[in-house]
């Protein structure tokens, strides 16, 4: 008898024992943050951080294979960040310079008390969907949401699967509604980072090795802009580049064909909204996401062009469809009541089919249905406000019927876009003029 409750006692100890160290370990997101938390005191506390970095993207759906080189020097007062042969980056003297190689005429320059800060002013929310970026926000940031979204190059809902400890650092492993990531980190350095990002049919795989240095002491960086004209403003800049073709594959042309039909909720709660019931109205829909940095950009003139819609007493109705942001409903309704728009909402993200539907692998994308309910317009991207605004005044004049436009964009990209499911791991830096 003694034995046997002696032994009913062991277990049970052995079983509280356990239970206490399930809850004293920490979890994989704590442990994440443990590993990154070291690379950022190393990094913010380097003279300078010195990274040379390799992204890989493979052929992919038609796409030649890709080798893109990062070079960065990043110091408490100044920075450089370079993506070859695409655009130099420079932080020095409180001022932000972007240089691209093909424009030998212009460059743009606007004051910024930090780089982050400066980033953000010209790439709102944006700045972490660009190869590379982790480094910035490592050395910079003490965010650790921060930190992730740039793992995951914007990816929404990214969290930490496992972290699993390796000879001299560790391998985090993430993972979002788009794919995945794994970070090795050695000696408090990023290592390399490969991504998994879930295409239509396929998975693309980008790897990125690097090579970084912390240095004591900070180099001299110098912007020579050479005899090149500065634009203070992104839309100057852009609109003087001829920022109006990128070498990106152009997305299918569904312009003249019958509008796909839904039935999506508005986000208000005021009921469904089926397009089809609109026939006979001119319907604008810009596809978006509160990740997306162009998007959002481009949204407070969706409300405007939306107001002028309404004091002009037009038949137009103008919806701002919320897409891949599943189970963030939440989120969508506190960042549209922030920044206090009036534009509908519509709630696209489950429906599985509707991007697929439009054909769209970017956004920001916005679709013109015409009074047939045919698709009299379709474009991607943004580039400037004004350009929106006017382009859809345009667009919309024609399809009601009140003259023609002479815009021709139903098949372009039409400037930066969020998010790419064309599989090139980049399209942060598509180029061009957005109407919507």
């Amino acid at each position: 008898m003694k034995t046997v409750l002696l032994a009913t006692v062991v277990a049970m100890s052995t079983s509280v024992f356990a239970q206490d160290d399930a809850a004293s370990s920490p979890t994989p997101a704590e442990q994440a943050k443990a590993v990154l938390d070291n690379v950022h005191k190393a990094y913010a506390e380097a003279g300078c951080v010195s990274e040379e970095m390799v992204v890989h993207v493979p052929e992919f759906m038609g796409m030649e294979e890709q080798l893109i080189k990062v070079n960065s020097k990043l110091s408490a007062k100044s920075a450089q960040f370079a993506i070859e042969d695409q655009m130099t980056l420079y932080w020095v003297d409180s001022k932000l310079s972007i240089i691209t190689p093909e424009d030998d005429d212009s460059y743009l320059q606007i004051e910024a008390e930090s780089l982050l800060g400066g980033l953000e002013t010209l790439m709102p929310g944006g700045s972490g969907m660009m190869p590379g970026m982790w480094a910035v926000e490592l050395r910079y940031n003490d965010s650790y949401d921060s930190w992730m979204n740039s793992f995951m190059m914007g990816a929404p809902d990214a969290a930490v699967e496992s972290v699993d400890k390796t000879e001299n650092g560790a391998v985090i492993n993430l993972k979002s509604m788009m794919g995945s990531s794994a970070i090795t980190v050695a000696d408090n350095k990023v290592d390399s980072v490969i991504m998994e990002m879930n295409q239509p049919g396929a998975k693309l795989t980008v790897s990125v090795r690097s090579k970084v240095e912390l240095l004591k002491e900070a180099p001299a960086i110098k912007v020579d802009a050479g005899e090149r004209t500065k634009f203070d403003s992104m839309e100057e800049y852009m609109a003087a580049n001829g920022m109006g073709e990128g070498d990106i594959p152009e997305e299918e042309n569904l312009s003249g064909a019958s509008a796909p039909d839904f039935t999506l909720p508005n986000m208000d709660g005021s009921g469904d909204v089926t397009l089809s019931d609109l026939k006979g109205t001119v319907v604008v829909l810009d596809f978006w996401a509160t990740w997306c940095g162009p998007c959002k950009r481009g949204l407070p003139y969706l409300n405007e062009f939306n107001d002028w819609v309404q004091e002009e007493g037009l038949d137009v109705k103008v919806y701002a469809v919320n897409v891949w942001e599943e189970g963030q409903e939440g989120k969508v309704k506190k960042f549209w009541a922030d920044n206090k728009y009036t534009v509908d909402v519509l709630m696209g993200s489950d429906d599985k089919k509707l991007t697929d539907n439009y054909k769209i692998n970017g956004i920001p994308t916005t679709v013109i249905v015409g009074l047939d309910g045919t698709i009299a317009n379709q474009h991607s991207g943004f580039a400037g406000g004004e350009k929106m605004i006017a382009d859809l005044k345009a667009a919309v004049t024609k399809a009601l019927g009140g003259g023609d436009s002479d815009e021709g964009h139903s098949h372009e990209h039409d400037g930066e876009h969020g998010h790419d499911h064309d599989g090139d791991g980049h399209s942060h830096g598509d180029k061009g003029d957005h109407d919507g």
